[in-house]
């Protein structure tokens, strides 16, 4: 990290203990004080049943991602505040909610169970400005509530990004998406772990055509992945 980004973090981390010192937390959907998110609003978030989708394959297109499931609607209002105040306000705390969203849809689905559970990787450029990636937050919460009754499942970094790419909600259009994230992933150098024959759930926050999603499974089925899983907030 360069000196500039080091006193950039240091004052992004400054002014949100001040803004929680000076403002506390209330609920993004009733304004009831002392928390993110009352259980009553919780409650209220839709859910989509069945959660999950399957993923279509024809020769105009094609995806190395087996499945998708979705917890949630991005397109409501509560949620798209949820999620992009965890992502982008240091608000880390919303994992907890956020995760549990996920975990009642993965309740709900016939998905195999997994080898490994990965998360899609931020550029190690946009991780330092961030100070956190939020899928590797949201995948080591479900690991850990799975290996409360199933201690089998191993959350590993299997993927890195390679490429600092400009963000996918800026693309026009799925072509757009593809070619703004074509070899920007990598299975990461540390990663000693194989991969021939397993099932692998892969986190990420938000789905919207699922390139993210398609491009990171493209990279772990060619270092011998059988399937691979998509896992999101909404979609």
């Amino acid at each position: 990290m360069s000196q500039q980004e080091k006193i950039t973090f240091f004052f992004h981390k400054l002014s949100l203990l001040i803004i929680e010192s000076l403002f506390p937390h209330r609920c993004f959907g009733c304004g009831t004080y002392d928390t993110l998110l009352c259980d009553h609003c919780y409650q209220k978030i839709p859910r989509r049943i069945p959660p999950t989708r399957l993923i279509a394959t024809s020769r105009h297109t094609s995806t190395a991602l087996d499945s998708l499931t979705s917890a949630t609607y991005f397109r409501a209002p509560i949620v798209s505040r949820l999620i992009h105040n965890f992502k982008y306000q240091g608000m880390q705390e919303l994992c907890e909610p956020l995760s549990a969203l996920m975990l009642e849809s993965i309740e709900h689905t016939s998905i195999p169970l997994p080898d490994i559970i990965t998360a899609v990787p931020l550029h190690q450029r946009r991780l330092r400005s961030r100070g956190y990636n939020q899928s590797d937050l949201l995948a080591e919460k479900i690991v850990t509530s799975i290996n409360s009754f199933i201690p089998l499942v191993a959350f590993v970094s299997l993927l890195e990004k390679i490429r600092n790419t400009s963000p996918q909600s800026k693309q026009g259009n799925r072509a757009s998406r593809l070619t703004n994230l074509h070899e920007a992933f990598a299975l990461t150098e540390e990663s000693r772990t194989p991969l021939e024959g397993k099932v692998i759930w892969l986190i990420d926050d938000v789905a919207t055509t699922s390139t993210t999603l398609s491009e990171c499974a493209l990279v772990l089925k060619s270092h011998g992945a059988k399937a691979v899983h998509g896992f999101v907030i909404a979609h």
